[in-house]
């Protein structure tokens, strides 16, 4: 027989197998040890052990043992690992992966045949649970000991590989008896053992790790694996065992002699060196003490009652070797562990690698990861769990959203910015669809001339000579004010309970609405009072004698009278500061007036045959009609941008709303004698939505972000409330 120290025999090495140096010399070393340790630990021992060796481990080591144990993940490693180890259930861990999978299936009617439960690991402690072989009972024993055919991972071991499997404490052979039957399961075989070194020589080399020769340097150290295989040899009828030193081997020896015997097999300068680092990791790792300081100082959890050698395997692994050591280490020893271990460690890394560390982080650092999702993904996120569902309902968090966009809607003092985004969001696809709640509202006994809302409260004038106040919510007549002579043409909130109208009689009266009674009635015009606008305290008409007069309704004051049109003047407008007014007139002309200077800017002659019916400003451009005609003209230059003609008849009012000048974005509503009421987007020559009123004209209308108010000549008001 071939010793292995003869020239051609195989030699193992560590670091892939080249040529010998004073570290891989060392290495080697090593990991022989390792290997009679292995044979030592029990399953639960080297899960412990493997669970302090996986939180040393770097990114390199955890991304290669996740790799190579995929297979672990696999239906045929549940059953046949269930099949060698029938006290565990080895069921198949459940993933992002395998959940997606499933769900796919299920979409495309294909998860029709039987399934195995998956296990959803959420902590570690699940893990370790599910690895750990539950004590058994005598009907358990009794039957485990009446099975008489070895186990395919026996066959394995013995025929592929010429392996000794991994055994415990509690199995060890039975020496006063060489008969078959009296063998420990797991030892069962037809025939005797051929020698080891046949079976390393005929072994694939990936796996001869498993079962290595006892090489030169430490062929002075005792091996309880030697005695075993003696044991077996004199039970199987072979005679003596073929090395004469494990006769005297004592078998209830704890583990290898010390390391430092070993210590002159390298260089004297590494050998001191190493030899300083072994000695002191030696002496911090038999002071109890120490070893809770260095647990705690690492935040490692790792059980204080492992072997002395395991300590020795955490001081290599985490502060002697690199990577290429680990790495290799690891695809060595993942070959020498059983199913058991190998479905310890994938669902270990399975559990980390899933790892909810939003529910871990302190809630501040988990709202400020939240903040970077989209309002759509914290939706998601929400039905996680109920952590995540806490921490994405959060109202900071929502804030945050709502800073980002535009707000519509009312905001109370103290919101759920959460509703608060959502009914936001509601509100803009509304408009955008037009799904819209309609209340309509009938009172006055003659036509609408005029109307306006401000909060909860909607105000309407008609040729009735009455005001009516109206709830916005659901239509009802709140008070009527009476006290004009004739017809009310226009209205204006000044505060929560003081309202400005205007009238064909030619006055200009304030109302208190809690008393329902006139404040103040100021005289001015010579004509009828036919449109009116206010900014703050400044408020500007326009009559039928051709005159626009501004008025300083805190004080009732009449500040200047703008003169220049050759007709009545319709309609009224003023910019956001209250420096300029906007008037169109039947003289069918524009005029941008300076209510500082009381004088006349820049004229805009827009219609060519009619009258200016309906002025209206935003943000430096401005929005006018004659006939079925909108006029869209720029302020700076005075400039047309664009017309829009869909009205079939001629429009009587419209209002418009710049929301970003730049890019020339925003909406705008008209009515007229068609009886239709158009919503447009600027940027568009069509309307979005058109809404009919009624078979009568249109004569006024108001809309805020929320909704539109119309009113037309049959009496009928309607409110299209978009906030639903």
């Amino acid at each position: 027989m071939m010793s292995i120290d003869q020239p051609g025999a195989w030699q193992w090495r560590g670091l892939g197998g080249g040529h010998a140096t004073m570290v891989s010399v060392e290495f080697d070393r090593q990991l022989d040890r390792i290997s009679l340790w292995l044979e030592e630990w029990t399953h639960q021992q080297r899960c412990d052990i493997l669970e302090g060796l996986l939180v040393r481990s770097g990114y390199s080591q955890l991304q290669f043992l996740w790799t190579v144990l995929q297979p672990a993940l696999h239906r045929d490693f549940m059953y046949s690992s269930k099949k060698e180890f029938p006290l565990l259930s080895f069921p198949p861990v459940s993933t992002y992966k395998s959940r997606e999978i499933k769900i796919k299936l299920i979409q495309h009617r294909q998860d029709d045949y039987f399934r195995e439960n998956s296990a959803h690991f959420r902590y570690l402690d699940e893990v370790k649970g599910a690895s750990r072989e539950p004590k058994m009972t005598n009907f358990d024993t009794l039957e485990m000991m009446n099975r008489e055919k070895p186990t395919e991972f026996e066959k394995s071991s013995h025929a592929g590989l010429g392996l000794l499997p991994t055994i415990g404490k509690n199995k060890r052979p039975d020496k006063t008896s060489h008969s078959q039957g009296n063998i420990p399961m797991g030892l069962r075989t037809a025939e005797p053992l051929r020698d080891s070194w046949e079976f390393i020589k005929s072994a694939p080399a990936t796996l001869r790790f498993i079962e290595m020769p006892v090489r030169r340097h430490i062929q002075n150290e005792r091996s309880p694996r030697d005695r075993l295989r003696a044991e077996i040899r004199q039970m199987l009828g072979d005679g003596k065992p073929q090395n004469p030193r494990t006769e005297h081997y004592d078998f209830k020896a704890t583990s290898a002699p010390p390391l430092e015997q070993n210590w002159n097999t390298t260089t004297p300068m590494l050998a001191l060196k190493e030899k300083k680092k072994f000695r002191l990791s030696r002496k911090d790792d038999g002071n109890k003490k120490e070893k809770k300081k260095i647990l705690k100082k690492q935040d490692v959890v790792v059980p204080s009652d492992l072997p002395q050698e395991a300590w020795d395997l955490f001081h290599w692994y985490a502060d002697l070797w690199d990577d290429v050591q680990r790495n290799e280490f690891l695809h060595k020893v993942v070959l020498k562990l059983d199913p058991r271990q190998h479905y310890f460690i994938s669902s270990y890394l399975a559990v980390k690698q899933y790892r909810d560390f939003i529910s871990l982080l302190p809630e501040p650092l988990a709202l400020k990861i939240l903040s970077y999702l989209s309002p759509a993904e914290l939706l998601v996120a929400s039905s996680v769990c109920r952590t995540w569902q806490r921490l994405a309902n959060h109202n900071e968090l929502w804030k945050s959203k709502c800073d980002e966009v535009t707000l519509e809607i009312p905001v109370s003092s103290n919101p759920l910015w959460k509703k608060v985004f959502r009914d936001n969001l509601f509100l803009k696809n509304n408009w955008s669809s037009g799904n819209c709640r309609v209340i309509e509202v009938k009172g006055h006994s003659q036509r609408v001339l005029s109307l306006t809302f401000e909060g909860r409260r909607l105000a309407t004038g008609s040729a009735d000579k009455s005001i009516k106040i109206w709830d916005l919510r659901n239509g009802h007549l709140i008070q009527t004010l009476r006290g004009h002579a004739k017809g009310v043409w226009c209205l204006s909130f000044f505060t929560k309970n003081l309202l400005v109208s205007g009238s064909y009689d030619g006055t200009l009266k304030v109302w208190n609405l809690k008393q329902g009674t006139t404040v103040r009635t100021m005289f001015g015009h010579e004509g009828p009072i036919y449109c009116m606008v206010r900014k703050d305290n400044i408020v500007v008409t326009g009559s039928q004698d051709r005159t626009a007069k501004v008025w300083d309704i805190s004080r009732c004051l009449l500040l200047k009278s703008l003169a220049g049109h050759s007709a009545p003047i319709f309609a009224v407008d003023m910019d956001e500061e209250g420096k300029l007014a906007i008037t169109g007139s039947a003289d069918r002309s524009v005029k941008i007036w300076d209510l500082q200077a009381g004088k006349c800017k820049k004229t805009i002659w827009v219609s060519p045959t009619t009258s200016i019916m309906s002025v209206s400003y935003s943000q430096g451009f401005i929005a006018c009609s004659y006939g079925e005609v909108i006029c869209l003209y720029k302020l700076e230059g005075a400039s047309l941008i664009k017309t829009f003609e869909e009205h079939q008849k001629r429009i009587e009012c419209l209002e418009l709303r710049i929301t970003d000048p730049v890019k020339l974005e925003g909406v705008m509503v008209s009515a007229g004698k068609d009886g239709e009421v158009k919503y447009w987007d600027i940027s568009h020559h069509k309307s979005c939505h058109s809404f009919k009123h009624g078979e009568k004209e249109v004569t006024c209308i108001h809309f805020d972000n929320l909704r539109i108010a119309s009113a037309s000549a049959d009496q009928r008001i309607k409110i299209w409330d978009f906030n639903v």
